[in-house]
């Protein structure tokens, strides 16, 4: 699972701009731990919104044109749409999953515990295995942190990744 994380410790090259247009290039500094989890947030506030119009749209359409709004999901199926729902779905889970992760490593192991529950949920309804693997280790190792106590070190300043 793609994560904004990653930019925080290990990309040399990731982007400190305050801007969501930079892009990683454009600066070699490391992501700030605050920023990053501002962007995640932002980006789960934004897939949050649309999956919600989405879903409302859909049932709307279901409840005015049901036989032809499944025919036409059917017609998209054949054709190899994408699946709006799905796609925001995807990133929703993907944001709540980067967001668990800055989560902990701010410590927050219990809010944590409950993004990757959130975006194992998720992952599972809507199929996506590498969300499904990803978040069931996060969660195993959070809650071997919460039960052993283990606080981990803040981020080093030099972009690497801290040693667990």
């Amino acid at each position: 699972m793609s994560s904004i994380s990653s930019l925080v410790l290990s990309s040399p090259s990731a982007a400190s701009s305050t801007s969501p247009d930079a892009s990683p290039s454009d600066t070699a500094a490391p992501l700030p731990l605050a920023q990053a989890q501002s962007w995640a947030s932002k980006s789960l506030e934004i897939s949050t919104k649309a999956l919600t119009d989405l879903e409302a749209d859909v049932k709307k359409r279901e409840s005015w044109f049901g036989f032809l709004s499944r025919r036409k999901k059917e017609k998209a199926a054949q054709e190899g749409e994408a699946d709006e729902l799905g796609e925001c779905a995807k990133v929703w889970a993907v944001g709540m999953f980067n967001l668990g992760v800055i989560l902990e490593m701010q410590n927050d192991f219990k809010a944590a515990q409950s993004h990757f529950a959130s975006a194992l949920a998720k992952s599972k309804e809507i199929g996506l295995a590498e969300g499904v693997a990803e978040a069931e280790d996060a969660l195993a190792r959070v809650r071997m942190r919460i039960m052993r106590g283990v606080v981990l070190p803040p981020p080093s300043s030099n972009g690497g990744s801290p040693s667990l």
